[in-house]
Order: C-alpha cells, then sequence, then structure tokens
C-alpha cells in the first residue's frame, strides 16, 4: 500500500521536504499548516461573485479545502513523531468530542438527516461544517506549538480585520456600493451584524498581541488598528457586539481593579488608571446615550437613535421573545436530542406566532445561541457545547492565576472577557464563517494555554527510511480519500452554485425564460443533490417575481408557461421528499393558483396544498391569504370571506390582514365588516385596495371615498392620484380630476405620462 501512494504528489512531497533537509522537515511540514491556518481568517475578504451566495458559499469551499489540506499534512507528522502530534487529553478535547457525538445523532435521528447533514447553501453550515471546524480545532490544538505560532494566527486576524476596515470605510464614503444600503456597513460578509461579530473576535486577538508587543511602536500600531476596528463596529450599528463590549469592558475593568489592589509597581498603576477610564467609559457612554435618547443630536444621527433604542419594548427585541417562546415549544416537543441541524424553521413553521407578522417570515434560526443549540441538539448538545465553553473559560482563569508577570494575568482576564463578549452578542444572532474560524481558533489557543503555554522544543531528530515512506503513504492516502470526497462534497456543490448564477446571468441578458435558460436551471438540479433543493427554490422564486408580473405576462406563452411547468415538477419532487415543508407547500399553493389559466387542474391543486400548508400551520396568516385568493379564482367568495375572517382573529391588529378582509367584504357587499376593518390602523394601500373592490362592483362613489384616503396616506403614488383622477371624473368633478392627473404624471412622468395626456385629451373632448 505504501509502494503505492508513493507516487502520488502528497507522498512526493513529504519525501522531497524531508529528504531534502530533514533536520528541519518536520518544522516545514508544521509551518505549512501555520499557513493555512493564517489564510482561514483573509477568506472572509473573498466574495465568490461566480457563485449563489456570494458572500457564503465560496468562504466555506476554500475553508474546506484548506482544512483538508491541514488534516493530510497533520497525518504525516502523527506518522513521523506520534508521541509529540498525538491529540492529548484535555477536558476541551472531551468537550468536542461529545460535541460531534451528540450532534451527529441528533442529525441522524432528527426531522431531515440529509440537510442536517449537508445544511443549505445560504448557510453552509450542518454537520459538514462541524466536522470540518472540529478539524481544523484539532490540527490546532495539536500543531502549535509555539506563542510566535499563535501570534502569527493573531496577526492574521488582525491584518484580516483591516482589510475589512478598509473596505467598510469605503463602503461608508460611497466608493464601494453596499448590498443592504442604508447607513451600516457589512463589509465583505453582506451583513452588518456579521461583520460587527467578526471585528468583535479580532479586537481580541489584537489586544493579546498588544499585551505581548515587546515594542512601543508594535503596541501604537495595534492600538491605532483597535481603534478603527471599534469604529468600525459602531459603523455597523449593531446592539448585540456593542452590548458584549460594554460587559465584557466592565468585566474585565471591575476584576482587573481586585486582583491589582494590594499590587505596586509603574506597570500596574498604569494599568489601574486604563482600567478606571474603562469603567467610567463603559458605563458612562451609555447612560449618556439612554438619558439624551430624546435629544436631537441623538434622533438626527441613525446609528445612535438605534443604539438609544435597545429596549424590551423594541419592535426587535419583542420579536426575539416570540422567536424564544416558540422555539422552547419545539424544545419541550424534543428534549433531548432536539430537531437536528437546519430544521429550525419546522419548529417555526409548527408553533408559527401570529404577532410576528410584521417580521421576517422564514426564521431558521432562533438568533439565540441558547435556543439554537437546544432546538438543533437538546439539552445534550447545549450541555456539550457549554462544557466546551466552560473548559475554556477555565484553561484561562488557571492560565491567568498561575501567570507570574502582569502580562500573562491581564491575557488571561482579557481571553474570559473576550469569551464573555462573545456568547452576549450571540445572544442575538447566529454564527458565520467569521465566527466560527475565529471561537474555534480560541478554543484550539485554550487548550494550548492549558497545557502551560511555553514555548516547547523544536528539535528534531533523524527519521527513518522506511517510517518517512510510511508518513508519505498515510498522507497520500488520505489525500486521495478527501480529493474522492471533495469531488462530491466540494466540487459538484460548487459547480452547482456556479450554474444557478449563470442560469440566472442568462435570464435577465437574455430577458427570457426559453429553453436555453430553463434547461441551464434543470441542469444545476441534476448535478448534485447538495443544492437541489435550492435550485428549485430560485426557479419559484423567478416565476413568482417576475413571471407574475405585467412584464413577464408579455414573454412568449409557451417559453412563460414551459418554465412554469418545469418549476412546478422540481417543487413536486421536492416535496415528495419532505411532505411537511411548509415554505414548499405555501410555494407551490400559491403558484398554482397563480397561473391557473395554463391548466384547469392548477386550482385544485392548489387548494390541496394550501389546506395541507394550514394543517401543519394553522396560525400563519400568509397561509390564510394565499388559500383566499384562490378560492377566490374559485368563486367561492363565502369561503375567501370566511377565512380571512380567521387570519383577522389571529392577529387583530394586522394592517393588512385586516385590509384582506375588507377588500372580500366590499366584494361581496358586506359594507358592516369593511367599516369596522377600515375604522384603524389602515395604510394607504389598504385604502386602495378596499377602492379597488368598489370599483370592480362599479360602486364608484363608495370607491372614491377609499381612494381620497389612499391620496391622503400616501400622496406621493402616482397610481393612487391616477385612479382618483378617473373616479372624480366619473363623477362629474373635471376639475379635480385634471388636478389628480397632472399630479400623478408629475409624481411619475416614465409610467404617466402618455397616459395622463390621453385623459387629459379625452376630458377636454
Amino acid at each position: 500500500m505504501v509502494m503505492v501512494f508513493d507516487g502520488l504528489p502528497i507522498g512526493c512531497i513529504y519525501i522531497t521536504i524531508l529528504k531534502m533537509n530533514q533536520a528541519r522537515g518536520e518544522a516545514w511540514l508544521r509551518r505549512g499548516i501555520l499557513a493555512a491556518a493564517a489564510i482561514t481568517p483573509f477568506l472572509t475578504l473573498y466574495i465568490s461573485k461566480n457563485l449563489f451566495f456570494p458572500y457564503i458559499t465560496g468562504k466555506a469551499f476554500l475553508f474546506r479545502i484548506l482544512v483538508e489540506l491541514m488534516l493530510v499534512v497533520w497525518a504525516g507528522l502523527l506518522v513521523l513523531n506520534w508521541k509529540k502530534y498525538r491529540p492529548q487529553f484535555s477536558a476541551m478535547m472531551a468537550a468536542m468530542i461529545a460535541i460531534l457525538v451528540v450532534v451527529g445523532l441528533a442529525d441522524l435521528l432528527g426531522v431531515n438527516p440529509f440537510l442536517s447533514f449537508w445544511s443549505r447553501m445560504e448557510r453552509m453550515d450542518g454537520y459538514i461544517n462541524l466536522l470540518h471546524l472540529a478539524a481544523y480545532f484539532f490540527v490546532l490544538a495539536n500543531v502549535l506549538r509555539a506563542r510566535w505560532e499563535w501570534n502569527t494566527l493573531f496577526a492574521a486576524f488582525t491584518v484580516t480585520a483591516m482589510g475589512q476596515v478598509i473596505y467598510a470605510l469605503m463602503q461608508k464614503a460611497g466608493k464601494i456600493p453596499s448590498i443592504i444600503g442604508g447607513f451600516r456597513v457589512e463589509g465583505t460578509f453582506g451583513n452588518p451584524t456579521y461583520l460587527a461579530a467578526f471585528l468583535l473576535l479580532a479586537f481580541g486577538f489584537s489586544l493579546i498581541l498588544m499585551i505581548r508587543a515587546r515594542r512601543g511602536w508594535q503596541r501604537w500600531t495595534l492600538a491605532g488598528g483597535m481603534a478603527l476596528i471599534l469604529i468600525t463596529i459602531y459603523l455597523t450599528a449593531t446592539r448585540g457586539v456593542m452590548v458584549g463590549l460594554a460587559v465584557a469592558a466592565v468585566l474585565f475593568a471591575l476584576v482587573f481593579l481586585w486582583m491589582s489592589r494590594r499590587e505596586r509597581g509603574e506597570g500596574i498603576r498604569r494599568g489601574k488608571k486604563i482600567a478606571a477610564m474603562l469603567l467610567i467609559l463603559a458605563v458612562g457612554l451609555p447612560a449618556l446615550l439612554y438619558l439624551g435618547r430624546g435629544t436631537a443630536i441623538i434622533q438626527q444621527n441613525e446609528t445612535l437613535n438605534r443604539l438609544a433604542s435597545i429596549s424590551l419594548a423594541d419592535r426587535t427585541t419583542q420579536a426575539r421573545f416570540l422567536v424564544w417562546q416558540l422555539a422552547w415549544r419545539g424544545v419541550e416537543e424534543r428534549p433531548i436530542l432536539g430537531w437536528g441541524q437546519e430544521n429550525f424553521v419546522d419548529v417555526f413553521s409548527k408553533y408559527y406566532d401570529p404577532a410576528l407578522y410584521n417580521q421576517e417570515q422564514w426564521f431558521d434560526r432562533a438568533h439565540n445561541f441558547i435556543f439554537d443549540w437546544l432546538t438543533a441538539a437538546g439539552f445534550l448538545g447545549l450541555a456539550a457545547y457549554m462544557f466546551l465553553v466552560g473548559a475554556m473559560a477555565m484553561a484561562f482563569y488557571r492560565y491567568g492565576k498561575r501567570a507570574e508577570d502582569w502580562r500573562g494575568k491581564t491575557e488571561g482576564l482579557v481571553l474570559l472577557s473576550l469569551l464573555a463578549a462573545y456568547l452576549i452578542q450571540n445572544l442575538f444572532v447566529f454564527d458565520n464563517y467569521g465566527t466560527y474560524v475565529g471561537f474555534y481558533a480560541l478554543a484550539a489557543y485554550a487548550v494550548w494555554l492549558g497545557r502551560g503555554g511555553e514555548e516547547k522544543d523544536e528539535n528534531e531528530f533523524n527519521f527513518q527510511e522506511g517510517q518517512v515512506r510510511r508518513a508519505a503513504g498515510v498522507a497520500g492516502t488520505l489525500a486521495v480519500i478527501l480529493i474522492v470526497a471533495g469531488w462530491w462534497s466540494i466540487y459538484q456543490p460548487y459547480r452547482q452554485a456556479a450554474t444557478m448564477i449563470e442560469a440566472t446571468k442568462l435570464l435577465y441578458s437574455t430577458g427570457s425564460v426559453g429553453s436555453e435558460v430553463r434547461n441551464k436551471f434543470l441542469k444545476a438540479v441534476e448535478i448534485n443533490p447538495i443544492g437541489r433543493a435550492e435550485v428549485r427554490e430560485q426557479m419559484g422564486k423567478i416565476v413568482n417575481d417576475i413571471l407574475n408580473t405585467t412584464m413577464g405576462r408579455q414573454l412568449p406563452k409557451e417559453n412563460r408557461e414551459a418554465f412554469v411547468k418545469a418549476m412546478l415538477a422540481e417543487m413536486e419532487k421536492e416535496l415528495e421528499n419532505k411532505p411537511d415543508n411548509l415554505r414548499n407547500r405555501l410555494f407551490l399553493g400559491t403558484i398554482y393558483t397563480r397561473f391557473a389559466e395554463i391548466d384547469k387542474s392548477f386550482l385544485d391543486k392548489g387548494t390541496e396544498h394550501l389546506e395541507e400548508a394550514i394543517r401543519i400551520s394553522p396560525r400563519k396568516q400568509q397561509i390564510y391569504f394565499a388559500l383566499a385568493e384562490n378560492y377566490m379564482k374559485r368563486n367561492e367568495g363565502e369561503k375567501a370571506f370566511q377565512l380571512l375572517g380567521k387570519a383577522v382573529e389571529l392577529a387583530p391588529e394586522y394592517h393588512t390582514a385586516r385590509a384582506n378582509y375588507a377588500f372580500i367584504a366590499a366584494m361581496l357587499g358586506r359594507r358592516d365588516v369593511v367599516e369596522e376593518m377600515t375604522s384603524e390602523n389602515f395604510r394607504g394601500e389598504d385604502y386602495a385596495k378596499v377602492g379597488s373592490a368598489y370599483i370592480t362592483r362599479q360602486e364608484f362613489t363608495r370607491a372614491l371615498v377609499y381612494y381620497e384616503k389612499a391620496v391622503e396616506l400616501a400622496s406621493n403614488d402616482a397610481g393612487y392620484r391616477a385612479n382618483l383622477a378617473g373616479l372624480y371624473l366619473n363623477q362629474g368633478r373635471r376639475k379635480e380630476a385634471i388636478e389628480q392627473a397632472l399630479k400623478a404624471r408629475e409624481i411619475d412622468p416614465n409610467n404617466y405620462m402618455e397616459s395622463v395626456n390621453e385623459f387629459l385629451k379625452n376630458v377636454g373632448e
């Protein structure tokens, strides 16, 4: 077996390196692992524009390749020097193994093992990601053996953070476009919260480097970099990270002042002053922000206003509480091992709270690490994770306690504070690539500190020829195994993500959904099962968001219908795999209803899917709206009326539910219900919807009343004014009709110039 792999590239590399300079060959292999590890934070700067979910997929694919390369080199090192590189037992090692075992069982016994293992391209998480993160942790913990090696890794995080800072500042200056827009910066993460969380960990690593720096210019350079990191975190306006930083600062300052209360010396006195200032800032700034929240300076600054709005009554906070409550109901149903990773959406659908009507409609995370672990892997999973966190905290505490100089004690306290800040911010969000690599690097560093955190003997020993060949054989064999596995788990999903983007670009460049575009999507479906569901979902979005519009209905009929039928066929296959997928049920039911002109059977199929969706999630108003639309197309107005009445009962304050109920009531001539629904909590678009119902019934006088209210509340909507102009003309109020028509043309000349001119001509005649 060894002889077979002597000719493989990995085996050749091993033999070449070790034979060229046997005395330093082992060190070069270790440095190769360090180089790969140092690249991992830099991957956060990569945006894979040719892949689906460009801010996520490319980073994850490259990380997996790097980790597998590190594993191959480590395997050879284990053969060369088992005693030196073998995994040494520690609480953190045991915790990581426990996490792998418990989460593996949870995924296997969960509601969707395939999804739990492979995840989605939108997240690139799941058990496959956990395996790579665990491998990353084990390699770092057992290979990096000297302070300079850890400093190199932390420096990589620091330099990467500077790259993120520059990118974010250029976004703020308008030199680089932001995908989310607004006043918050998101860097190369595509999400301000992800950027802030990564910078939080990078700030901690920079602080460790500053503590260990021996030269003044190094400390000042790092201090300047940390200041820029804090400024950028401020520009993300991420409240969870800022709360975490504030709490960590208070914790650090209080413990440092208590520990050093009897200490003397110039360095200690300086440290006490810094700690006291930090405590004043960490407590004083939030207090000033809260007390001045009503002042103009805070109200007019979007970031400060967002920070000052932190409260239990805040809409986002209230939504989090509701999500956590429904998550707990899922935990009560499956408390031991949970639902498996990536299955929170099933919990969300089953226990949906109607009060979430004004929030995102498809939460796939609880946005709280405690509830995310509980729903994914139950109490056993949370216990395993907290075991790891507790072991890390204990390692940091013991390191600081036994340190003989102020640098070591301060570093231990910084690490404890950093861990606390990370956990606090993770109470309001969930991990992503940037925080994953930072956290698992921190965990590996805790293992090294737990062993003493001292420089290790770098002297190598002479290897026997057979030993070198065995190491090359093991490394080569593992490389072949990983290459074969990677072809299916990395390369094929990569091709799938790239093909999805190619298909989407082709659609927009040609303005068509003809056979070329359709076949490109179908090709992406067939490449690999891992991303199949997302390709199908993307096809559904095209049908719903493009082909269902006025422009979409102008496309060639045969192309449009062929794409819709292909998409429906693919989504039906997806439902065969998981019949209780609420999102797919609702998607399918809605599309069958809206494209019923293609096939008479579509309405019946739509009814079937939507009624099943209500069985799965009886409290989600969106399903009631879609089924009511289906009933109306079937001329079953009374059924739609009763259904929308139930939607209003679920959350009476939900204006869209009230507007839909009022619309159906107007269509059925139920004026009492219309007046009840429109008495409060109505927007311009809601009044316009009711007005359109009365136009359909040719009750123009009543329609006029509702369109006047619509224009009053949404004065810049040209469409409302154009409709109001027509209603005024119908009532013989020519002057007012002309005024509204002219205003519509002024607001939106591109769409209303010709139609208003024609209208004015007709009015004149």
